[in-house]
């Protein structure tokens, strides 16, 4: 049995809004292991509930020498489980974040030497890259009826241009928020 104190460098009489505070900055560090991850929420799922008392009793039986309680060691069995299954799900959520991150960089810098590197916020991309769509539209409706290729080409370009636009300004709303990331309890 993990010493989940120890994990979380916790005194046993911490809060939950300490516990919390604690994994959340240890999680926010980066750069961690699936087994560390896995670790880490498990000693928060055990530390933040009232199956604490469970895991208190469990570790003074231990620290005893006593025999463990089967009950309450099925129980924090079946949250560490569990806190092994919210780990990997918050694993393929920050690598698909990841990746969705890496795509808009590269869009980004094509982006931003089309605005002139003005710096815009996720509003405004969103704003003018519909705007973009919209003329890109009109442009291409009307050129089809003249057959004049060069407005279709610049009708379709200013088209994808809006197309990217609003993901580069979707991707900077959700930059902007995923600090804000509450993780599912």
């Amino acid at each position: 049995m993990n010493d989940y104190y120890e994990i979380l460098k916790l005194k046993v009489n911490s809060t939950e809004n300490k516990i919390y505070r604690t994994f959340k900055k240890k999680l926010e560090k980066g750069d961690l292991e699936l087994e560390n991850i896995q670790i880490l929420f498990k000693a928060y799922k055990v530390l933040s509930g009232p199956q604490r008392k469970f895991y208190d009793i469990l570790i003074s039986q231990k620290l005893k020498g006593e025999k463990l309680n089967v009950k309450y060691s099925s129980i924090i069995k079946q949250i560490e489980d569990n806190a092994i299954k919210l780990a990997n799900y918050y694993l393929i959520e920050i690598k698909k974040n990841n990746s969705i991150l890496k795509r808009a960089r590269t869009e980004s810098v094509i982006l931003d030497f089309f605005l002139g590197i003005i710096g815009v916020d996720w509003s405004t991309s969103i704003s003018f890259g519909s705007g973009l769509i919209l003329f890109g539209v009109i442009i291409t409706g009307y050129s089809l009826s003249l057959f004049n290729v060069l407005l279709i080409t610049i009708g379709v370009f200013l088209f994808t241009i809006g197309i990217l636009l609003i993901r580069k300004g979707l991707t900077d709303f959700e930059r902007e928020n995923f600090n804000k990331l509450t993780l599912p309890s």
